[in-house]
């Protein structure tokens, strides 16, 4: 009896507890989906298929065979709250598309208004497939809001107006032939160059209009596609933000999924095909000639409603670097080391007719709106899908595209890649006739004439690139990718209404070329290097040969990284002598091309030939075993290093050079802040130290302003600052300074330092509200007197009389004195 009543208290208990049990698991599993759920693939549903190939059977994790089916885990209690993100009417009646998550197959209200938001219809609706509620087949409602509820009292907070969808197109409203809706953009990566790309390589693929969708972008993309939006092109662009205002647009495959519905909805009756990739995503025709707009046309069974691609990865082993996007770094063109094609229905793409799909997955079409409709699996003979995978955080991914069969090397044909970078648009700094700079946009094949019909002379940066006089063959027909033109290049152009009084069109050097001339003299100059000028007349040849003669090393520099060489004694040996000859010689021009070499040598400058002759040949094998690692093994962990190490130093010199063109005088030091003051009727020059804790005079500064007298030993203590320790002698607790008109009680510690008379530190600068003015090149004090702040010549001869040292010794670190 004692064990029926204990197996009914655990029953009891047990059914009791059981249903908080499977809520609490829901709840579990919804807020960790992503660690159950797999990210990058999802079984299809069954299709209908006019393909005789076989399909690949392929290791998927078990998932029911149904719609999106995930949602129905979740727990009530953990789903959004009722978000439209977008809805239409149109002949098939209306459709919502939510950015809710957690809704799938749950009953809600879908309600209708006219336009003076008067309820005209209601009714109790699923939400089936995922997101989409279809809320009234009636095409003569023609509601202008629309609102989803839970209950169909309640009152609506979401309304939204619709988007009307017309199946009637007029002149100016062409139906679309083939649009392209990219995945949402996130992120901070640079995306500025891939995105010019995947825009340029669509429009050759026939594309003419666009759906970018936006979650998250930087400044330099929202200019870039506002360039785009806003361009006379014959390419429509569309841009849809989305917010962040529920879970679901929060997760990236959640918000994914979303954005396809709302891709198919939103061109049902304005696009013939649709295009649904990601930004890394070529659908590329083997045949390069053709293209999908022409694989689109060739289909004339109305029933087709989907063409399903399978992929290849192209991996790239970096991601695109910062700064200006340079046509170089394109990822087709840089990328090579591609997979085997996938299995079928593993990560496919597709480009479908809008009209005839209820459901869109980011792999293929998950349900069609009749049974009739079916897919055609495209052979990978005629087309692919090439990713241009970023491998970063992809090791598993790696492994599993290994077992599709043996990696090789793709490279696109002469005639795509030059089609490719001659749709590349750019802008560029233009001045002409010494005119202001202003940024144009140009492609690698506008013209010189494009520039200027009569253009006589073309500066690009610091050097002549253009002149009507040489006979060269260059004339007006010249495109910029001749002349070496990229975003980063500053052109200054003349033309026959310029006047030029010798007579002699090369003697033309540009007011800003100069500028910077004399910026690079005074910076060689400071680092003690050979002086340069501008160019004129009678030395531009020299410059031009001298540059490419630079431009013949760096030929041999890359020759040097080769097998060939180290099998060569005469040519090893041609290549030692001037390398030694050189490192002697001009270490600082050879530094811009081999940093690495140039430091190693430093470290030994007196070593003899011979010795140089071994650590050369040691630092060739060196290159040349990294080169064949790359080449041979470019997946390993010390290839991608090697690569990696490279970008960075190709990185490193654009920024050089960027920074030599545009900012100039950042190579230059800066000069330090000194104004003039009077202690006891003594002129003083003070360093102004905004980093300094406390205000220091020297010890001569004391004795030649009869202060001797005032310094409190008692004071005496160490300073810690930049130099070391110094010993302060004491302090003079109050000082009255003049400053202009003005006085001012100051303490000072003394100290004997040679370098300087006067410091102001922090504790002055802050008792008296001062200001550094950097725009009027002043020091204001909170009194409103103000004084201006001295000149470089002056501070010079100012040190050369305190330290009593000659004059190239006068210049002090840039840190400047600090305490």
């Amino acid at each position: 009896m004692r064990i029926r009543i204990k197996f009914l208290t655990f029953l009891i208990g047990f059914l009791v507890f059981l249903p908080f049990f499977c809520f609490y698991i829901g709840n579990f599993l919804s807020i960790n989906e992503e660690d159950y759920l797999d990210e990058e693939y999802e079984v299809l549903k069954s299709v209908e298929l006019i393909s005789v190939e076989q399909t690949t059977k392929s290791k998927l994790k078990p998932k029911p065979d149904n719609i999106i089916s995930k949602s129905v885990l979740i727990g009530y209690s953990n789903a959004d709250n009722l978000t439209i993100f977008s809805s239409f009417t149109g002949p098939k009646g209306t459709t919502v598309i939510l950015s809710s998550y957690g809704y799938l197959n749950r009953r809600v209200y879908c309600r209708l208004f006219d336009a003076n938001k008067k309820e005209i219809y209601q009714k109790a609706v699923s939400v089936f497939p995922e997101f989409t509620i279809k809320c009234s087949e009636d095409a003569s409602l023609r509601p202008a809001y629309v609102a989803v509820t839970i209950n169909k009292k309640d009152i609506p907070r979401n309304m939204k107006r619709m988007l009307s969808q017309e199946t009637k197109t007029t002149t100016s409203q062409k139906k679309s032939e083939l649009t392209v809706c990219l995945a949402p953009l996130f992120g901070e990566s640079p995306k500025v160059l891939m995105l010019i790309e995947f825009i340029e390589y669509y429009k050759l693929q026939g594309a003419d209009n666009f759906l970018i969708y936006s979650f998250q972008s930087t400044q330099e993309t929202e200019h870039l596609l506002n360039f785009y939006r806003n361009s006379s092109s014959s390419t429509n662009m569309e841009i849809i933000r989305i917010g962040n205002e529920t879970k679901c647009l929060n997760r990236h495959r959640c918000r994914h999924e979303m954005q396809l519905q709302d891709c198919v909805f939103r061109n049902q009756y304005k696009a013939e095909w649709v295009v649904t990739v990601d930004l890394d995503e070529r659908i590329m025709p083997i045949d390069e000639d053709s293209t999908l707009l022409s694989l689109t046309r060739k289909r004339r069974n109305s029933k087709i409603s989907e063409l399903r691609f399978r992929c290849q990865w192209t991996l790239r082993y970096s991601d695109v670097s910062p700064g200006p996007p340079q046509i170089k770094n394109l990822p087709m063109i840089v990328w090579h080391n591609t997979s085997h094609v996938a299995p079928q229905n593993h990560t496919t793409k597709s480009i479908i007719r809008p009209e005839n799909v209820d459901s869109m997955g980011v792999h293929g079409v998950q349900k069609f709106s009749d049974p009739k409709f079916i897919v055609e699996l495209i052979e990978p003979k005629i087309a692919v899908v090439r990713h241009y995978r970023y491998v970063e955080g992809w090791s598993f991914f790696l492994k599993e595209a290994e077992s599709f069969g043996e990696f090789f090397k793709f490279d696109l044909s002469p005639s795509l890649s030059s089609r490719i970078v001659k749709q590349m648009s750019f802008q560029v700094s233009v001045a002409v006739n010494d005119a202001p700079l202003q940024k144009i946009t140009v492609t690698p094949s506008t013209t010189i004439g494009d520039l200027h019909s009569d253009a006589i002379l073309v500066w690009k940066d610091m050097a002549i690139v253009y002149d009507v006089t040489e006979g060269n063959g260059n004339g007006p027909a010249t495109t910029l990718e001749q002349l070496g033109v990229n975003s980063l290049s500053m052109i200054y152009v003349y033309t026959t209404s310029f006047p030029c009084p010798s007579g002699d069109i090369r003697s033309i050097v540009p007011a800003q070329v100069r500028l910077i001339t004399q910026f690079a003299s005074a910076a060689s100059n400071l680092f003690n290097q050979a002086k340069t000028t501008a160019p004129s007349s009678s030395s531009n040849q020299n410059a031009r040969t001298s540059q490419q003669a630079d431009d013949g090393d760096d030929g041999s520099i890359k020759t040097m990284f080769s097998r060939k060489v180290l099998e060569k004694p005469s040519m090893l040996k041609a290549l030692t002598e001037n390398m030694f000859f050189r490192l002697k010689n001009e270490a600082h021009k050879l530094a811009f091309q081999l940093p690495d070499l140039v430091e190693r040598f430093t470290q030994n400058k007196d070593q003899t030939y011979k010795e140089f002759e071994a650590f050369f040949r040691s630092y060739i094998e060196e290159e040349v075993h990294k080169e064949e690692i790359i080449q041979n093994n470019p997946n390993s962990a010390e290839a991608k290093m090697f690569l990696e190490a490279r970008r960075n130093k190709e990185l490193i010199n654009e920024q050089y050079v960027h920074s030599m063109t545009h900012h100039p005088e950042d190579m230059i030091a800066v000069t330090m802040l000194y104004i003039n003051l009077t202690i006891n009727g003594v002129p003083v020059k003070a360093f102004i130290d905004s980093g300094a804790q406390k205000s220091i005079m020297s010890m001569a500064c004391a004795e030649r302003c009869n202060l001797n007298g005032l310094i409190d030993r008692r004071f005496q203590s160490m300073a810690r600052g930049v130099g070391g320790l110094e010993k302060i002698e004491g302090k003079i607790h109050l000082c009255d300074v003049k400053v202009e008109d003005a006085h001012f009680s100051c303490p000072f510690e003394v100290m004997n330092r040679r370098e300087m008379d006067l410091l102001i530190g922090l504790n002055v600068l802050r008792k008296h509200g001062c200001c550094i003015n950097f725009k009027t090149s002043r020091l204001e004090f909170g009194n409103g007197t103000s004084t201006p702040f001295l000149q470089s010549h002056e501070i010079d001869s100012h040190l050369k009389e305190i330290m009593a040292l000659p004059e190239e010794e006068m210049h002090i670190d840039e840190a400047g004195p600090s305490s």
